[in-house]
């Protein structure tokens, strides 16, 4: 005799990056020295650890986990780390220069992420376009 289990958690209050922000500037990212695809949004989920990187040109996503850290390294701004779940070895990092309920903006620490990253812009803009009732106006 078997049993299934299901189960759900709620966040009561999701922290503000929680949601879908689409990006207005024209950033392209290159990865292991591939063509550039240009990316559309980025998604971050309610379990506060898994996002989504998704491009336009191939339609695909790239699945990574992320951390914010409030406090790193002498950094006077939140950091927030991705690491690519499938291969471990790709991860990008960015300060958090601007995080509302309508606009995230991200900018890029070279000397903390992949060789293999490369991405036009050094500041990443983007606009909220989904989220939790909480973090949106």
């Amino acid at each position: 005799m078997g049993y299934i289990l299901l189960s759900s958690f709620r966040i009561d209050n999701p922290h503000l990056i929680v949601g879908l922000f689409t990006q207005y500037s024209n950033t392209q990212i290159s990865l292991n020295s591939k063509k550039p695809i240009e990316l559309k949004d980025i998604f971050f989920n309610s379990d506060e650890f898994t996002s989504h990187f998704i491009f336009w040109n191939p339609s695909k996503n790239l699945n990574f986990a992320y951390k914010i850290h409030e406090k790193y390294e002498g950094f006077s701004k939140p950091v927030i780390i991705f690491k690519n779940y499938c291969d471990e070895k790709t991860y990008i990092s960015f300060t958090i220069e601007k995080l509302t309920k309508k606009e995230l903006e991200l900018k890029l620490i070279k000397e903390y992420s992949s060789k293999n990253i490369k991405i036009n812009t050094e500041i990443i803009k983007l606009n909220r376009t989904a989220g939790p009732p909480e973090n949106m106006d």
